[in-house]
C-alpha cells in the first residue's frame, strides 16, 4: 500500500511539473509572437515620454511629468509624420484645384487600407483572445487554489475547537 501511494505522489510530483513546464512555454511563445507582431512605430511615444519623464525628473517630479508628456508629444509627432505628408499633399490638390491627385491619393489610401489590413485585424483578433484565454489558465487556478486553502484552514480550526471542547 505504500508503495502505490508513493508511485502516486510521484506521478503528481512529474505531473504538476509538466503543467508548469508547459504554461512556461506556452506564456513565453505568446510573448515572443506579441512582441514580434507590434510595430516598432507604436512604441516611439511611449519612448519619447519614458526619456522625456527621465530627463525631466532631475528637476523634480512636476518637471519630469511635463518632460514626460513633451517626449510623448514629440513621439507622436514623429510617428505621424507620414499622415501630416498625405493630409499636406490633399491641402495642396485642394487648393490648386487638382483633381486627378485627388482621386489618385483616394486610390491610395484605399489600396493601403485593403486585405492585409483586413488580415492583420484578424491576426490580432487572434493574439487577443489566446492572450485572454491564457490570462484565464492561469489565473483561474491560482484563485481556486486560494478559495480551497481557506476552506481547509477553516475546517481546520472547526476540528481543533471540536477536539478541544470534546
Amino acid at each position: 500500500m505504500t508503495r502505490s501511494l508513493i508511485d502516486g505522489q510521484r506521478f503528481y510530483i512529474v505531473w504538476t511539473r509538466y503543467l508548469q513546464i508547459s504554461r512556461f512555454l506556452i506564456m513565453s511563445l505568446t510573448a515572443v509572437v506579441f512582441v514580434l507582431s507590434i510595430s516598432c512605430r507604436s512604441l516611439i511615444p511611449l519612448g519619447g515620454s519614458v526619456v522625456g519623464g527621465g530627463v525631466g525628473a532631475i528637476g523634480g517630479p512636476v518637471s519630469g511629468a511635463i518632460g514626460a508628456g513633451i517626449g510623448y508629444g514629440v513621439g507622436e509627432l514623429y510617428v505621424n509624420q507620414k499622415e501630416n505628408k498625405e493630409l499636406q499633399d490633399t491641402v495642396v490638390a485642394l487648393t490648386t484645384g487638382d483633381v486627378q491627385k485627388l482621386v489618385d491619393l483616394e486610390i491610395k489610401k484605399k489600396r493601403d487600407s485593403g486585405f492585409f489590413d483586413s488580415m492583420l485585424a484578424g491576426v490580432y483578433q487572434v493574439i487577443t483572445w489566446g492572450a485572454v484565454a491564457l490570462a484565464a489558465w492561469v489565473l483561474v487556478p491560482v484563485f481556486y487554489t486560494r478559495l480551497i486553502h481557506k476552506e481547509v484552514k477553516k475546517n481546520k480550526v472547526k476540528l481543533a475547537k471540536e477536539k478541544d471542547g470534546t
